[in-house]
């Protein structure tokens, strides 16, 4: 499988974070890396404006802090390499300055977009697709970027959960603690009175973009494809999503 081409030359990223930072002017154009569909846009708290590409070789790919949607790539379009996606913003708590986020679905890891992509390579100079038609967009300097989507593990009165970008999972076993420490992901025990901790963690929720009604009085987390409340559940934006379409 070849990999797809970059939005920008200047990309930046850092330990932990769930994807790569490309910083530029608020306004530019970035432009989709390949042939595939529009299949998803979405607002977060931690993402702002959100649109969602699922390219030909099968990865879905999340492009974050877009400026608006208004004259954005509407859900269902057909793109080629070069083609409009959006504009650059910095929309979604965090965030340090106008910059494009990409992420891969179902992904925790900037590692994971390298996977897909080459950073050798940028759209419309790429020498193939629609390239000719989309000359590459100017970069602008680079802004030091950081969104503070570090995966972390929580401990809030009885419950462990790791928390990330939109992601919740309930850790119900030593197993599943171990491997997320083995991973790297730091542990956070909320500390103070039942109610002080509650406040805390609803605030965490919110910051990560994680409704919380996604947990129920139990601390369960919800299950999108079955619709219930699991002792190990996990819930995130994308599973929510193709639940509801199947739906």
């Amino acid at each position: 499988m070849s990999k797809l081409p970059i939005p920008f030359a200047k990309h930046t990223t850092y330990a932990g974070h769930g994807g790569i930072d490309f910083p530029q002017a608020r306004g530019t154009i970035f432009r989709a890396s390949g042939p595939g569909v529009v299949y998803h846009r979405n607002s977060t708290p931690r993402g702002g404006d959100q649109i969602w590409v699922r390219y030909d070789t099968g990865v879905k790919v999340g492009y974050c802090h877009m400026d608006s949607f208004d004259g954005a790539a509407a859900i269902g379009t057909r793109v080629v390499e070069g083609s409009p996606l959006g504009r650059v913003g910095s929309k979604g708590k965090k965030s340090t300055g106008p910059h494009l986020h990409i992420e891969i679905s179902g992904q925790a890891y900037s590692a994971a977009v390298w996977q897909y992509f080459d950073p050798a390579r940028v759209v419309g100079n790429s020498g193939g697709g629609n390239s000719a038609a989309a000359p590459a967009t100017p970069t602008a300097p680079p802004i030091v970027t950081q969104e503070d989507d570090m995966p972390i593990m929580i401990k809030a009165n009885v419950n462990i959960y790791v928390l990330s970008a939109g992601q919740i999972k309930l850790c119900d076993s030593t197993r599943q603690v171990t491997a997320a420490k083995a991973a790297g992901i730091p542990q956070r025990d909320l500390v103070g009175t039942v109610a002080q901790q509650n406040q805390v963690f609803v605030d965490l929720l919110d910051i990560f973009g994680v409704p919380q009604n996604v947990l129920d009085n139990r601390g369960w987390v919800l299950n999108p494809e079955s619709g219930k409340f699991e002792k190990n559940g996990m819930w995130n934006w994308e599973r929510a999503r193709l639940a509801a379409t199947k739906g």
